[in-house]
């Protein structure tokens, strides 16, 4: 009986060490790219409106990683500050700390790598890769008081291909 305790024991713990070893290699990875972004601005002929694509080019060594499968749409929309579609000023600045101060401790915690955002017509989404979509809702989650003036949505998607990404415009 001690042995099959023991032997249930050892397993578990070498199951969680493997699963440690590979997000502490994932980690590795994520922190390894680049942070080399490309902004592309575009104006509808038949608008007043303004939109900005950003991707980052450096996600590219990532492309299909296998515990990175899964996309994360994280949208806040907001009143546009005129037809531009464009926020208000206060709201790109909150807009603004959020992508500095809470992505960056939202991807180290869930293993996780923004790849680009949109901004247009009242809405900002944010795209990422995600190892694991509940984690990353949950964590996410606690930063919503921060984004109380915007309407927040949240969607995923298998995409194991990084198909969303190399679709993604970046002028080349």
């Amino acid at each position: 009986m001690k042995i099959i305790y023991l032997f249930i024991i050892l397993t578990v713990f070498s199951s969680q060490a493997l699963s440690d070893s590979r997000n502490t290699l994932l980690d590795s990875e994520i922190k390894s790219i680049s942070d080399d972004w490309k902004l592309l601005e575009y104006k509808p002929a038949d608008s007043n409106q303004v939109w900005f694509f950003r991707k980052n080019l450096g996600a590219k060594s990532l492309l299909g990683h296998r515990s990175l499968s899964t996309l994360v749409y994280f949208t806040l929309k907001f009143v546009p500050k005129d037809q531009s579609g464009l926020p208000t000023a206060q709201d790109a600045g909150v807009l603004y700390v959020f992508e500095e101060s809470i992505i960056p401790k939202l991807e180290e915690a869930t293993s996780s790598v923004m790849v680009a955002s949109v901004l247009k017509a009242g809405v900002k989404d944010h795209l990422f890769y995600v190892s694991n979509p509940d984690l990353f809702i949950k964590v996410i989650g606690e930063y919503k008081p921060a984004l109380a003036n915007f309407i927040i949505d949240i969607e995923k998607s298998d995409d194991p291909k990084w198909d969303a990404y190399s679709d993604f415009p970046d002028g080349t």
